[in-house]
């Protein structure tokens, strides 16, 4: 188990976190900070830091930036050093949390990646990816992938693709978000889930009667993290020329008559094109920017997604699907899948 970093002198708490293929280092006088992060964020010793987020509970400096919670931040480019400074605790480690992903955002940017509204699992060389909108399915699929026949959870709903500047293909991989469950899935899966990271509150109990098809159109969720499911994240899957994972794109939708359908060919670059994430990226509130680094504009960023969406599909199995939230009807007509 790694223990923190301690400087006795300054009561410094020091640690790494990898994010991918990227490092990023922490420094903070607040040791919950880091406990905190353990739920996100899986800490390593190999690998030199990209940037160091150091995180203190105290008030802003003079000339930080200061958000609407109250934090300062404060860019040094030359030293790649991030201050973060919140006289709140729980402001505090959110804010370092989200300081960390966006150290991860800075390095793909610098890669061009995109983004795209899919899951993703992986599973002995065998990339699946769940593509579609809000409704159709993916993170139940992808739990359901995860808990019930042994592959590891890439992706919940923010994919990230870029080029592999050094081998060749591509590398997919995740921006670091808790799991958002809703309340249909939850119950339909309960039995085989873990507890969750945090119930919003949410009376389980009051939904259990509901049918199924209401269930489904309600946005009550429980919040997972990948840590709840004992898996890191985000981890980097490489594919292509470079990379030894098959990938099968589906387009998934929900059996309007409660009978999965048989998984069908189909598909194509622009239906997942369609998918891609201008929303997260360019909203400044969900995407905050506190590094210089430089950024795309919508129509480059929009223009690297379809060239990298071409190239992911072009070796891609591409299929359409109308399923029952179970995964094991696809895995038997994958070539080399099964259920279990």
């Amino acid at each position: 188990m790694t223990t923190d970093a301690v400087d006795t002198a300054t009561g410094t708490r020091n640690a790494v976190y990898a994010l991918g293929e990227v490092r990023v280092a922490v420094a903070t006088d607040h040791a919950p900070v880091l406990a905190y992060l353990g739920d996100f964020y899986a800490r390593t010793d190999a690998g030199r830091p990209w940037w160091l987020v150091d995180g203190r509970l105290e008030q802003p400096h003079p000339g930080m930036t200061v958000d609407s919670y109250g934090v300062g931040y404060l860019a040094d480019q030359r030293q790649r050093r991030l201050l973060v400074r919140a006289a709140d605790p729980e402001n505090l480690q959110i804010s370092v949390r989200k300081a960390i992903r966006e150290v991860m955002v800075a390095f793909c940017e610098d890669r061009g990646y995109a983004m795209l509204h899919a899951s993703a699992v992986h599973r002995d060389g065998l990339l699946i990816v769940f593509a579609g909108d809000k409704g159709a399915g993916k993170t139940t699929l992808a739990l359901d992938a995860v808990v019930r026949h042994g592959f590891d959870y890439i992706s919940n709903d923010h994919l990230i693709v870029y080029r592999d500047p050094g081998l060749g293909g591509l590398v997919v991989t995740s921006l670091p978000t808790p799991i958002p469950v809703k309340i249909g899935t939850y119950l339909a899966m309960e039995d085989v889930l873990p507890v969750p990271w945090n119930t919003n509150g949410v009376d389980v109990d009051s939904y259990r009667r509901w049918p199924t098809a209401e269930l489904r159109r309600l946005d009550t969720r429980l919040d997972y993290t990948f840590a709840s499911f004992g898996q890191p994240n985000p981890v980097a899957v490489h594919c292509g020329v470079s990379g030894t994972a098959r990938v099968v794109v589906v387009l998934p939708e929900y059996a309007p008559d409660g009978i999965a359908a048989e998984p069908q060919p189909g598909g194509s670059a622009s239906d997942l094109l369609a998918h891609l994430r201008i929303d997260w990226v360019f909203d400044p509130v969900h995407n905050p920017r506190h590094l210089p680094y430089p950024r795309r504009a919508v129509e480059r960023f929009t223009a690297d997604g379809q060239d990298l969406i071409s190239v992911l599909c072009a070796d891609a199995r591409m299929m359409r699907w109308a399923h029952t939230g179970q995964v094991a009807p696809l895995l038997h007509a994958l070539d080399g899948g099964g259920a279990e």
